[in-house]
């Protein structure tokens, strides 16, 4: 995973410019990656998660190197936390280890954390949501608004996490 991030990690791809420009956009009061014009047009493009996720980095720097290492370090606990859904799921280590094994010439995944892009995050957040949902065994109203709250900013960053309930309901 580190030989890859430092293989990607001078390209933050074609995307970078629009989300750091977002994020300097709210940064500034206008969500817009025009804030730099006297009457900035607003984004309607893209939804506004990952952009609040940057401009929280922003606020203390502009280099993207430390957006760059949270997206690895968010990539290295998605590991962690698909192994843990796995055990729970299989109480295999075999099922596990073949997990590693899919995953080692799956460059393309970690490909993603060098880049200015949502997919890191979102992929932590949909790990994170099948973990919660199954870690905590008690229906409670707690657990669901835990879940709901990560639904939320999940969509915010990008809508995928709406096809989750429709493959809860398959398995």
């Amino acid at each position: 995973g580190i030989a890859v991030f430092m293989m990607f990690y001078g390209h933050p791809g074609k995307d970078a410019a629009t989300y750091l420009g977002l994020a300097d956009g709210i940064l500034s009061g206008s969500y817009s990656y025009w804030n730099f014009l006297e009457h900035p047009m607003p984004d309607t493009l893209r939804n506004p998660g990952y952009p609040l996720f940057l401009a929280c980095f922003r606020v203390f720097s502009d280099s993207i190197i430390y957006i760059q290492l949270t997206q690895l370090a968010l990539y290295f606990i998605s590991i962690k936390l698909a192994l843990s859904v796995l055990d729970i799921l299989y109480h295999k280590i075999e099922i596990k280890n073949l997990f590693l094994l899919f995953l080692l010439p799956g460059i393309y995944v970690v490909s993603y954390t060098p880049l200015i892009f949502p997919e890191s995050i979102v992929t932590f957040l949909i790990i994170f949501t099948i973990w919660v949902d199954l870690k905590l065994t008690k229906n409670n109203w707690q657990k669901h608004a835990l879940l709901g709250l990560i639904y939320g900013i999940t969509f915010q960053i990008r809508p995928v996490i709406l096809f989750l309930p429709v493959l809860f309901v398959i398995y």
